[in-house]
């Protein structure tokens, strides 16, 4: 018969010693915490950590799937007449470039209506750039008028009649000239960065009631 290895033949004779002594049994219940731990380090944790991550995928991919949804509903509920409405009256009163053309139009055509002498005009040439690529630098128009102060202010409100985002930065008049700074703002459409699981979120009821109020104005065609 063939003889076990040495190492075997030393572990029995270590069991048959020690089986019945504190320490055995001390031995065994430590190595049985160990062997649990290692298990529930390499094999339970991961299948847990596993698990909640799944739950996580599965709850964002629900609310993906909920936005989409919503997003079908909110578009196949709106009214593309009124879209394209709203869309023109607000490209016509904050312009997306600098409209030279229609800030003179609606210079001359004031002028008409109101009856005044327009001496000059010119615009100002300030920063090419904002520091913001968000912002916009608003065209500035410095107006001189051969006119006393009543006729100037019924030009003015011709003007913003006509463009009604436009402000006065400056208003002076002597006996009958008056001179007159306005900036015309604009801003650019923005890069457009959407994801179809992105929430659309609908006009406000302010921002319609602005809308509907800036419709009433008469831009010069």
């Amino acid at each position: 018969m063939k003889r076990r290895p040495l190492i075997y033949r030393s572990i029995w004779i270590y069991y048959f010693k020690y089986k019945d002594t504190v320490i055995f049994t001390v031995s065994v219940f430590s190595l049985i915490i160990l062997i649990s731990l290692f298990l529930f380090w390499k094999v339970i944790l991961p299948q847990v950590q596993s698990w909640f991550s799944i739950q996580n995928e599965v709850a964002a991919t629900r609310e993906r799937i909920k936005n989409i949804q919503d997003n079908i509903a909110l578009l196949s509920n709106l009214n593309s007449a009124e879209l394209d409405q709203y869309f023109a009256t607000s490209v016509a009163a904050f312009p997306p470039d600098k409209d030279y053309f229609g800030i003179l139009s609606a210079v001359s055509s004031s002028a008409i209506e109101t009856n005044v002498s327009l001496e000059d005009y010119s615009f100002e040439v300030g920063a090419l750039k904002s520091e913001s690529s968000e912002d916009s630098i608003p065209v500035k128009l410095s107006i001189q008028l051969n006119n006393e102060i009543a006729q100037a202010e019924e030009f003015v409100k011709s003007i913003q009649q006509k463009i009604p985002l436009s402000e006065i930065d400056s208003f002076t008049s002597s006996e009958k000239t008056t001179s007159i700074v306005m900036h015309f703002p604009y801003k650019p459409f923005a890069k457009i960065k959407y994801a179809d699981s992105d929430p659309i979120k609908n006009l406000s009821s302010s921002d319609k009631e602005l809308i509907n109020k800036l419709s009433t104005w008469k831009p010069i065609e």
